[in-house]
């Protein structure tokens, strides 16, 4: 099948492999960038495109970031699609809307740019690192999803929990990073639990706060 639609926007087909940095992957022939909203998608196509059948009526192939890594603006995972960053970084500009499973692998999720931005999962999200880089602005979020390494938030950038709780889970030590030298917490997780029997490190420089429980 291929996707046509609106311009600045990507729609995962995986017709030439599981490859994220391969063109053919795309609908659009072209590997996203930091302005391009990346959509993995489900049989039902997103609002505003078109589905074109040819070859076959399935979506092709779960996409895997590969070692160039990663960059988009907007990234959507629809429901019963798997995004893996592997050991990769994956860099996006915008918002998260995961309705299906990121697996983080080893690798990092990173949120960049100078605009606000949401993280919604109403589906699996372990990511392994977690980096928020917003300059003088916010990451906010309102879901559930689990750290297996650590959770960054960068000087000048402010991570808020509003519901939800952020699970650390796996093998090894877990940590909590915040470089802001900012009084005020830059840090506010709504729920904090910790799953991982070598324990979670505070290796903050600023403080953080628990608003739930």
């Amino acid at each position: 099948i291929t996707y046509t639609g609106p311009a600045n926007t990507a729609i995962w087909e995986g017709d030439v492999s599981t490859d994220w940095n391969v063109a053919g992957n795309w609908n659009t022939g072209i590997v996203p960038d930091a302005n391009t909203d990346v959509i993995i998608p489900t049989l039902v196509a997103p609002a505003g495109f078109t589905r074109v059948f040819w070859g076959g009526s399935t979506v092709n192939n779960q996409p895997t970031v590969t070692g160039a890594g990663g960059v988009c603006r907007n990234l959507t995972v629809a429901v019963g699609r798997t995004l893996s960053l592997s050991t990769n970084l994956v860099v996006v500009n915008g918002n998260v809307t995961n309705s299906g499973t990121i697996d983080g692998g080893t690798g990092t999720l990173r949120f960049d740019g100078i605009l606000p931005a949401t993280l919604t999962n109403a589906g699996t999200l372990n990511a392994f690192n977690l980096t928020v880089n917003k300059t003088t602005t916010s990451l906010t979020t309102g879901s559930s999803f689990t750290v297996n390494g650590a959770l960054t938030v960068q000087a000048d950038s402010t991570f808020n929990a509003t519901a939800g709780s952020v699970t650390f889970a796996g093998v090894g030590v877990g940590n909590i990073v915040n470089t802001s030298t900012a009084a005020a917490p830059q840090l506010t997780f709504f729920g904090l639990i910790v799953n991982k029997s070598a324990g979670v490190n505070d290796d903050t420089t600023a403080n953080f706060s628990v608003a739930g429980g």
